[in-house]
């Protein structure tokens, strides 16, 4: 289900996907028909680039998984492949240069393809400008996610991948599209759609580095696969004899894509019925994925957790965040989803420090690297990505900076750690679960701070959200904040001047306030000294 773009997927809340995958054949016939050309000059051409354009703005609008290869699909025209593989060039008055008037078997001029190419993306941004517009100039204040599928061998990969499909009918499709025997219209199609599967290659080895997950490209890969294959399946029922009304020549014209084929009716049900067949096995897991995730949190063994909490903690947004202990995947068997107590915002009315998909918030990193110091089988969405060891150190600091009231622990340890903790106290015990109280809980999400406390911090190579991170990370630090240069104004960098708090890079900020902390934390420890040193006879007070 972690491809997206099947039933099940959708009825778990992936129908955006699943639209974006269902209008992807659309786009796939409306750009080939480009290509191919036909009857009509330079009107019809703009229509039919406002089609495909219209189509690859929806999909855009769906999902950005799927609109990506999408993308991809009208450049084939740039390769000067259309000439070559759809026919002969026209030559004036649009007549082809072997004769002829120019239609099915001629392609359209080159000018022609570039005029549909360039309507096509125009149309494509038009439809999608009103949010692809604020999304483009808010993504610096997004969190992208480089999620990388991890395969253990080449066998894994070819599992996960569902190699088994895509590798053998990209050698057919390879093996037809080099075959002059097979037709230019076939060939041309096998061609296309051996682009179309190199545009999800490169977008599955280039996805880390995008800050997207690579494994949600493969869907893409295999519906070009059946694509591809269905129109293998024409070409052979019509050489078979069962061709289109008006004969060999209409067959042609028609196109691979038409849907008005005249199967016998002996094939056609023969069809069906083995479709039939195969549709309950390849759907076996069905009904029990529909009665396990349409019965909700009430059918769940700690459904009454959950009701308690709800009861007991009822509160506002004023009232501190709860945070919990991540179960890792022993949330599904308890709450029916991993992400149960994500939701106790909705049981209890307090905030939680999660709930937000992780691409749209640029604090999404440092709630996962907050959920790793007190959890023992934290999320971890990026591989590559520091996370914290469970570090009861640094709670105070943490749950003081995030008004955080509240934590739920399952774990033996990590309940023992926060019973051992002077600053937390036990306040309920609901089933396996333990509630703490943060006894410093600030009741505020605002604290003022005297004038010379603000750094100002040019940025780093990674910029300011990096910077950002590792201030979040380093919780010693809390007491001395900074505003990224990008966004201090002259008011602020004159105020920072005067208190010496202008850094040239975060590490030079880090290194001297980080041995600030380290001096105020020693202080409390070296104040005896003096007393003690005057009651000793000759001792020189420091």
């Amino acid at each position: 289900s972690i491809f997206g773009g099947n039933w099940l997927s959708t009825f778990a809340g992936e129908f955006s996907f699943s639209w974006g995958i269902a209008l992807l054949p659309l786009l796939v016939a409306s750009v080939f028909d480009d290509l191919r050309g036909g009857k009509g000059g330079a009107p019809r051409g703009v229509s039919r680039g406002i089609r495909s354009g219209f189509l690859l703005g929806l999909i855009g609008l769906c999902h950005f998984f799927v609109f990506m290869p999408a993308f991809f699909l009208p450049f084939f025209a740039i390769f000067g492949l259309a000439p070559q593989l759809f026919g002969k060039r026209r030559g004036k008055g649009g007549r082809n240069r072997a004769g002829g008037d120019g239609s099915a078997a001629a392609a359209p001029a080159a000018s022609e393809i570039t005029l549909r190419v360039i309507i096509t993306y125009v149309t494509a941004f038009l439809t999608m400008a009103f949010w692809l517009l604020p999304m483009a100039t808010t993504r610096a204040w997004a969190q992208p996610i480089s999620m990388i599928w991890r395969f253990s061998s080449l066998k894994d990969f070819a599992q996960q991948t569902q190699a088994w499909v895509w590798a053998p009918l990209a050698a057919v499709f390879l093996a037809i599209a080099c075959a002059r025997r097979a037709g230019r219209e076939l060939r041309s199609f096998m061609a296309f759609a051996l682009y179309a599967l190199a545009a999800c290659a490169f977008l599955f080895y280039a996805a880390p580095g995008l800050g997207m997950p690579d494994i949600r490209f493969v869907p893409t890969a295999l519906l070009v696969c059946a694509i591809g294959l269905a129109v293998i399946a024409e070409r052979l029922l019509a050489r078979l004899g069962m061709r289109e009304p008006g004969g060999k020549g209409a067959a042609r014209g028609r196109g691979l894509l038409g849907l008005d084929t005249a199967l016998p009716s002996a094939a056609g049900f023969l069809l069906a019925a083995v479709l039939c067949a195969a549709v309950p096995f390849m759907a076996r897991n069905a009904p029990s994925w529909f009665r396990w995730n349409y019965s909700g949190y009430e059918a769940r063994t700690e459904w009454p957790a959950l009701q308690e909490l709800g009861e007991r903690y009822r509160g506002a947004v004023d009232d501190g965040r709860f945070l919990w202990e991540k179960q890792d995947q022993r949330d599904n068997k308890d709450f029916g989803s991993e992400r149960g107590f994500e939701n106790l915002s909705l049981f209890t009315g307090h905030p939680t420090s999660e709930g937000i998909h992780y691409g749209s918030s640029m604090m999404a990193r440092a709630a996962t690297y907050l959920q790793s110091s007190y959890s023992q089988n934290p999320v971890d969405p990026e591989a590559e990505r520091i996370y914290s060891v469970v570090d009861p150190e640094s709670w105070p600091a943490r749950f003081s900076l995030l008004d955080a009231r509240y934590i739920v622990t399952h774990s033996e340890k990590i309940t023992g750690l926060f019973a051992a903790r002077a600053d937390f106290s036990l306040d309920a015990k609901i089933g396996k679960f333990s509630v703490f109280s943060y006894d410093g809980y600030p009741g505020h999400y605002v604290q003022a701070l005297p004038p010379d406390a603000i750094s100002v911090v040019a940025e780093g190579a990674g910029g300011f959200k990096s910077d950002y991170y590792r201030f979040f990370r380093e919780y010693e630090l809390y007491p001395y904040p900074f505003v990224a240069g990008k966004f201090a104004d002259q008011a602020l960098r004159a105020l920072a001047k005067g208190s010496g708090g202008l850094w040239r890079n975060y590490d030079e900020y880090r290194g001297v306030h980080l041995a600030k902390a380290a001096l105020a934390g020693a202080a409390p420890a070296a104040a005896p000294a003096p007393a003690a040193a005057e009651k000793s006879p000759g001792a020189v007070p420091p």
